[in-house]
Formats: C-alpha cells, structure tokens, sequence
C-alpha cells in the first residue's frame, strides 16, 4: 500500500516544487484579516484572505459583508444599511449573523450614527479610560488618589 503512495501517484512533474503550504492562523487572527479593509492589507495578507475566499463560500460571503459594512460606516450610507442589514442576517457565517442580530437589537442608534455626522466616541473614550483606571485601584487607594489618577494621567 505505501507503494501508492510514492511520487508514481502524484499528478506534479516530478522536478515541480510542491504547493506552498498555507499557514494556519487561529480564529481570531483570520476574523481580523477578513475584517481589514482591502486598502490596507499587505501582499502576504491579500493572499490569505484570497485562499480564504476561494476554499469556503461563506467565508467570501462574510469578508464581502464586512467591506461594505466598512464602507457604509465611513461614509454614513444609512440608506444602504437596511439592505446589508437583512443580507448579513441570511449570511452562513455564525459571527456575521450574530453580529448583525446584535446591530439589529440597536437598530434606532446605529441608524441614527449612520444618519448624522455628530459622534460621542471622544466621550465614550473617556468613559472607558475612566472604568481602566478605576478597575487598576479596585480596594488599593482612596477616592483622592483615583481623584489624582484621572486628572494627571490624561
């Protein structure tokens, strides 16, 4: 049986270089990689991403819904938010659904952030650096000291 199996079988000339293998990367790393904007994305990522959307159908159809959702933020195109809205809830990949049903639970104020150009995002950050600072002293220091904290390490 191992005679099979010899270079006799395989379909390559015998002086070809086998296929590059393609490195395997954990979940989040190829969510990352399908979540960059085309743009952005070096040579060795465009190949990635390319291999990834040749070898599962849902996989294109999840990075497709991730660009235009990219672009329909950047741009603020609410009029196109109810469409892609509706296609990424149909989509075969689990995170693109949930992600959408979590969008669709917050339709009024992610329709609204689509809609006007104002953002509370420097204020959101704030809020977020706030909670950091306060879960560091969690029972190590007094209000003065967190007081001291949050004013001077801006």
């Amino acid at each position: 049986m191992a005679e099979l199996r010899g270079p006799t079988c395989s379909h390559r000339h015998p002086h070809e270089a086998p296929p590059a293998p393609v490195p395997k990367l954990p979940p989040s790393k190829a969510a990352f990689l399908l979540g960059k904007p085309k743009e952005k994305l070096d040579d060795e990522e465009k190949k990635l991403v390319q291999h990834f959307c040749q070898a599962l159908d849902q996989v294109k159809n999840a990075y497709e819904l991730a660009q235009s959702f990219q672009e329909i933020v950047q741009e603020q195109l609410a009029s196109e938010f109810d469409g892609w809205l509706s296609r990424a809830e149909q989509c075969l990949a689990g995170g693109m659904r949930n992600f959408a049903i979590g969008l669709r639970r917050d339709y009024g104020a992610v329709k609204m952030a689509l809609s006007h150009p104002l953002s509370n995002g420097q204020v959101e950050g704030q809020i977020n650096r706030l909670k950091l600072i306060k879960r560091q002293m969690q029972a190590r220091a007094n209000l003065d000291l967190l007081r001291q904290r949050v004013m001077y390490n801006g």
